[in-house]
């Protein structure tokens, strides 16, 4: 057991995702009350907006947004999939 803590630094990959917890709620904190603002709001043009982005995202499986935003990410950053 002490050999994982010598080899791999887990207590900073736990702070990591602690780190990356919190962000994650405030930022979909933020995206929900924009999105909430917009489908309440009384211009049309917004609403319509609002309800399209809600509607097309919760209405598109989880699988394929993590695909598609594995194979984005990866060919944005130039990162290869395979490691040969």
């Amino acid at each position: 057991m002490g050999d994982i803590f010598s080899n791999y630094d887990i207590l900073g990959a736990f702070w990591v995702t602690i780190q990356l917890s919190v962000l994650s709620a405030i930022g979909s904190l933020l995206l929900g009350t924009f999105l909430a603002v917009l489908r309440v709001s009384p211009v049309r043009v917004l609403r319509l907006i609002g309800t399209s982005y809600v509607n097309v995202i919760r209405n598109t499986p989880l699988t394929l947004l993590m695909v598609a935003s594995v194979l984005g990410l990866s060919f944005i950053l130039g990162v290869p999939l395979s490691a040969a």
